[in-house]
């Protein structure tokens, strides 16, 4: 015959390991939604989730407030450029997305740079060498390239003004240049129209 005591004991161990096995599968369950939520691979056809960072302006950017039904700004579509002033592609690109701007912006265009991972001062380097007016957003710890699935740069997103997703396009080969404007400027013609 058992001791009550080992009854009590026994049961009192079953309980806990019940508890730990709870924890154990409560913690994989929120460590694989959080994963989720902050990294995503966005797809052309997309919503693109909403963000906020700083612009180098010192002010700040939301994006729901250009795209979207509650969007303050009557905007048509939103190209984002990720770049990094190390990146020699991002340099070559940089000057020719500020061309297609200067051409589209009065039929309701908007670029952004989103610098990745530099800080702010390397930040303003950048955009003072490459010589833009182009707004910069500043994404130094890169919260904004993981939300939105950013691997490299530069990584150019086109929202249209409901917020989806029409182009995605990673890379800048010098030798394809013309090829790459094209198709660019292929989407934001179609996307304005």
């Amino acid at each position: 015959m058992r001791c009550v005591e080992e009854i009590y004991d026994e049961r009192k161990a079953m309980r806990r390991r019940t508890f730990c096995a709870l924890l154990g599968l409560i913690g994989s369950v929120f460590s694989r939604s959080a994963g989720t939520q902050n990294s995503m691979r966005l797809n052309i056809g997309d919503e693109c989730p909403g963000f906020f960072t700083k612009l180098i302006d010192g002010g700040n950017f939301f994006l729901n407030e250009y795209v979207g039904e509650k969007a303050k700004r009557n905007i048509k579509g939103i190209l984002f450029c990720f770049c990094s002033y190390t990146c020699k592609p991002c340099r070559n690109e940089i000057p020719e997305l500020g061309k297609l701007y200067e051409r589209y912006r009065d039929m309701g265009l908007e670029i952004f740079l989103v610098d990745v991972g530099d800080p702010e001062d390397v930040a303003r380097k950048l955009i003072k060498e490459v010589g833009t007016g182009l707004p910069l957003m500043l994404d130094r710890y890169q919260v904004v390239a993981k939300r939105l699935g950013v691997t490299a740069t530069p990584y150019n997103i086109l929202l249209d003004g409901s917020g989806i997703v029409r182009f995605i396009h990673t890379g800048f080969g010098e030798d394809k240049t013309a090829e790459f404007i094209e198709l660019l400027e292929k989407n934001i013609v179609a996307m304005l129209s």
